[in-house]
């Protein structure tokens, strides 16, 4: 629950972000320019991403004091770095699929969302039982990563497909 509290702040500020460009998005009609909303906005998220990163760094002791107490069992700087890009990923793929539905492209999103299960299903149970707790959490991080690298990939597909239709 601690966990939960300490990245929720950075979902709900990109979820913000994102209906703020989801309006901008669904008001525009030309491709190109609903690519450079998309540009901005994910600079945007990703700029608030590590300023948050650099907060939770910054206030180390306090965060480890609060989830640990006096056990050390993990890395604490490797953990919050993995937890802060799962928070990042998962902020920031329902704008992507947003963006998806916007240009009446949803088979791009749908293709993505499946790739990255079928490779989950195969690496997450084998990093689990070789790193086992560990394991679990860099598997969470690897899925939200995965999503935004294949989505990233069929977002570049559609810009070439408009470019080669123009």
């Amino acid at each position: 629950d601690i966990i939960r509290n300490f990245f929720a702040p950075i979902s709900i500020i990109i979820m913000g972000l994102s209906n703020l460009f989801l309006v901008q998005l669904s008001t525009v009609k030309e491709i190109d320019y609903q690519f450079k909303i998309l540009k901005k906005q994910i600079v945007l998220c990703f700029s608030v991403f590590i300023f948050y990163c650099l907060i939770l760094l910054i206030s180390k002791s306090f965060v480890e004091n609060l989830l640990l107490g006096d056990k050390s069992i993990i890395n604490l700087n490797l953990f919050l770095i993995i937890f802060s890009l799962a928070a990042f990923g998962s902020s920031i793929s329902p704008v992507l699929s947003n963006f998806f539905i916007s240009i009446n492209q949803n088979k791009y999103g749908l293709k993505a969302t499946l790739n990255v299960f079928l490779i989950n299903l195969i690496m997450l149970p084998l990093l689990v039982y070789y790193l086992d707790f560990f394991g679990a959490i860099v598997g969470v991080a690897l899925v939200q990563i995965l999503l935004l690298l294949f989505n990233f990939y069929y977002i570049k597909i559609i810009k070439n497909e408009v470019r080669v239709s123009n």
